[in-house]
């Protein structure tokens, strides 16, 4: 794989952490039962955190090749 898809991956990745975000974020806010809520909400901020780590390696990564 050369240093463009990584890239590529990389973003993909990032895009689609958040986008997973927003869809548990959401379930969390419309869910309507307080339990459910509490769920979603803690499945939304891992994916929130699993797109800022894949963020900052990108950022490192892409610093270190420019």
């Amino acid at each position: 794989m050369d240093k463009q898809e990584l890239f590529d991956k990389m973003k993909l990745a990032v895009d689609q952490e958040y986008e997973a975000y927003l869809m548990y974020k959401d379930i969390a806010d419309n869910s309507g039962q307080p339990e459910l809520k509490v769920i979603f909400e803690r499945i939304a901020s891992e994916e929130y955190q699993h797109r800022e780590i894949i963020l900052k390696r990108y950022r490192i990564l892409k610093g270190l090749t420019d």
